[in-house]
């Protein structure tokens, strides 16, 4: 089973169903944790809420487990591949034939392999990134994967949907790739970033993929059932968000983040949906 986290009554819902429990129970719980939680006005014990959560679920004995997540990527896409739905990792994207690479070659940026890794070529040239007192050598160096053992390839997105329009993160997208805005500002041609961004269109693709395929970002370790709690802690965290603030005052500042396998490419068989995001639609 999976968790339906487009909206706030499809979590509660699926939450109560996995824990097979009326919605109205499950928002008791919720509370009855968070209350626990609340060592006074100012501050909130996360470790004892998350605890608390647990206590509930062992007590519930959930007969289900979650085997499937739904992953939502937001990405610019020229329109010569809005039809590829192919979540792909950035090292095969950059050093394959593909609507990218044409796009990048068409303002001279072009990339080689050396080491198992990108090599950025611009008018001809193999560019530095030695220099690693500049941030976006920093960043590129990372990105294209000189960092051995800490490489940063991977196709990631969000967990949850509900707020994902009110996603700092989501309205930097809007105006292309990160790497992509580095790399323009890094090589000192604006045209790249630019051009991509009138060229291209703005898209959630929303993935249901096996549970066992996604990392948590910044939470590697977790595997089985402790990697399911710590899920369905986060959407108990989104669900306690709406018992606690006003919808007008709700923001995604704490959507969990999850990545794939660096080398991993996110098959387009596990997409269910794909929307047109425009700039109004981001608040």
């Amino acid at each position: 089973m999976y968790i339906d986290t487009i909206t706030r009554e499809l979590m509660e819902r699926d939450v109560a169903a996995y824990l097979d429990v009326p919605a109205e129970e499950l928002i008791q719980y919720i509370d009855y944790a968070a209350n626990k939680a609340k060592e006074d006005r100012w501050s909130f014990n996360t470790d004892l809420f998350n605890s608390e959560l647990d206590a509930i679920f062992f007590d519930l004995q959930p007969e289900n487990s979650i085997d499937k997540i739904l992953v939502y990527h937001l990405a610019r896409r020229l329109p010569y591949i809005q039809d590829s739905c192919d979540g792909d990792n950035l090292q095969h994207l950059l050093t394959s034939e593909n609507a990218l690479t044409q796009f990048l070659a068409e303002h001279r940026v072009n990339f080689s392999t050396r080491q198992n890794h990108p090599i950025l070529i611009y008018k001809g040239k193999e560019v530095s990134l030695e220099d690693t007192s500049d941030t976006d050598v920093c960043y590129l160096r990372s990105r294209f994967g000189f960092n051995f053992g800490r490489e940063d390839y991977c196709f990631n997105g969000f967990v949850l949907r509900d707020l994902l329009m009110k996603n700092s993160y989501a309205r930097e997208l809007y105006y292309g790739p990160e790497f992509l805005t580095v790399l323009s500002r890094f090589l000192g041609n604006k045209s790249i970033q630019e051009d991509y961004f009138s060229q291209s269109r703005y898209f959630c693709f929303t993935y249901l993929v096996p549970f066992d395929m996604v990392i948590f970002d910044g939470h590697d370790e977790l595997k089985g059932s402790m990697k399911e709690n710590h899920f369905l802690h986060q959407v108990c965290y989104r669900l306690l968000s709406y018992l606690d603030t006003r919808p007008e005052y709700l923001y995604d500042h704490d959507n969990p983040i999850v990545r794939f396998d660096d080398d991993a490419m996110v098959p387009a068989k596990y997409l269910i949906k794909k929307e047109e995001i425009f700039l109004e639609m981001l608040q």
